[in-house]
C-alpha cells in the first residue's frame, strides 16, 4: 500500500467462509487429491478468513486499522450489522487504532437481504454501514 492512498475494504461478515463455495473449483484448478472434511467434503487446507472467526475478528480489524494508519492512508470500510462484530464495537476499535487527526464518518443504508429462498424468511432487513476514515 502506498503512502496517502485510499483503501477500500469489504471483509466477509459471517461465519460462512467464502471458500466453502469454491472448494470444488479450487480442486479442479490445482488438479490434486486433497484430504476432505465435513459434510460438504471441503478441502482440509481451505482458507478461512479471520474476519469470519468470532475469536479472531477483532484482531483482524485492529491489524487492518494499524496498517492503514501507518501508511497515512484513508479507509472506506463496508460492513453489515449482521457481521461477526457489532458496528458500535467496530467504530470504537477504529477510534482506538487511528491517530486522533483522523475523522471517522459512518453512513448507514437499510436494505432487504435475500436469504436465498428460505421458506421462513425469503428476505430480511439488514443495515450496511459505510465507514469513512480519513
Amino acid at each position: 500500500m502506498k503512502e496517502n492512498s485510499t483503501v477500500y475494504a469489504d471483509p466477509p461478515y459471517c461465519f460462512v467462509h467464502y471458500s466453502r463455495f469454491y472448494h470444488a473449483i479450487e480442486t479442479l484448478v490445482r488438479y490434486d487429491y486433497p484430504d476432505v472434511k465435513y459434510k460438504g467434503r471441503y478441502r482440509s487446507d481451505r482458507h478461512q478468513s479471520p474476519f469470519c472467526i468470532r475469536t479472531k475478528v477483532e484482531s483482524a480489524f485492529i491489524e487492518l486499522f494499524k496498517r492503514v494508519n501507518k501508511k497515512n492512508a484513508n479507509l472506506v470500510l463496508s460492513y453489515s450489522n449482521t457481521g461477526m462484530i457489532e458496528l458500535d464495537e467496530l467504530i470504537k476499535l477504529a477510534k482506538n487504532n487511528f491517530d486522533k487527526d483522523y475523522k471517522i464518518e459512518v453512513r448507514i443504508q437499510d436494505y432487504m437481504h435475500s436469504t436465498m429462498g428460505r421458506k421462513e424468511d425469503k428476505s430480511r432487513k439488514v443495515q450496511e454501514a459505510l465507514i469513512l476514515i480519513n
